[in-house]
């Protein structure tokens, strides 16, 4: 993957790394104008797709399909649209959280309609179970290496989420609440219990062909990227998914 986005001379125009127009998001209104995202300045069409349509290389995913003749169920489930389509390949199965909708979403590349138990866990709506909490630290600060930093001058001051802890959520109609999920370990948590119900409802690792779920949990990434990685909420961030029991 050589970049998130990069100018395509044939279409004149920024191209998302997954865009895939050919294949549109099975969830009205779950996309996000990627290119905006990654940089705001960029206005760049917006593309409602996504796929594997772009990796030209085969993965690993894809040579296990091949090795077992497509009875390997395979499965890339991340935060990022990005992280699930490059972990589940051409040949496996991609889930996604949408920033729009605060579900996990996938493509037409994948399913023509949602397996039961992805409608069931959306139906949940566990992501406004994160409503008016707030992202605490895990242990007492001075049991962090950067317990006495909690506010240095490179941090981001994302809107209304503040450079210094607490990181209030705040309610579900403001229109940041699940970007707020997204750069905390509440993406992370949110990614896990997803992968979770695959896990149960797939029933992989059931037989004798290997299975293979691949797991990103990219909410690590955006709390390097707000905060940086020598800040304490990306070592209260790493200490949380440290603890996390399988």
């Amino acid at each position: 993957m050589v970049g998130n986005v990069w100018f395509d001379r044939e279409t004149g125009r920024l191209t998302y790394n997954i865009e895939d127009p050919a294949h549109r998001l099975l969830t009205a209104g779950a996309d996000v104008d990627q290119q905006t995202e990654i940089d705001p300045t960029q206005k760049a069409a917006k593309v409602d797709g996504r796929s594997p349509a772009a990796i030209l290389s085969s993965t690993f995913s894809d040579e296990l399909a091949v090795h077992y003749g497509g009875k390997s169920k395979i499965f890339g489930v991340s935060v990022k649209d990005r992280g699930a389509v490059s972990l589940a390949g051409h040949a496996g199965k991609a889930f996604w959280f949408s920033k729009s909708t605060g579900e996990f979403v996938t493509s037409s590349y994948y399913y023509a309609q949602y397996p039961d138990w992805v409608t069931a866990w959306n139906a949940r709506q566990p992501a406004q179970a994160y409503a008016g909490k707030r992202w605490e630290l895990m242990h007492d600060a001075s049991k962090y290496l950067f317990g006495g930093a909690d506010d240095r001058e490179y941090e981001t001051d994302f809107p209304g989420f503040g450079r210094t802890f607490p990181h209030p959520y705040g309610t579900t109609d403001d229109k940041y609440f699940t970007t707020r999920l997204t750069l905390s370990p509440a993406g992370d948590e949110l990614t896990l219990d997803f992968a979770k119900a695959l896990l149960d409802s797939e029933q992989l690792g059931q037989d004798e062909v290997p299975d293979y779920l691949a797991i990103s949990f990219s909410s690590t990434d955006y709390v390097g990227h707000l905060f940086g990685p020598s800040s304490l909420e990306s070592e209260d961030n790493l200490a949380r998914l440290n603890s996390v029991e399988s």
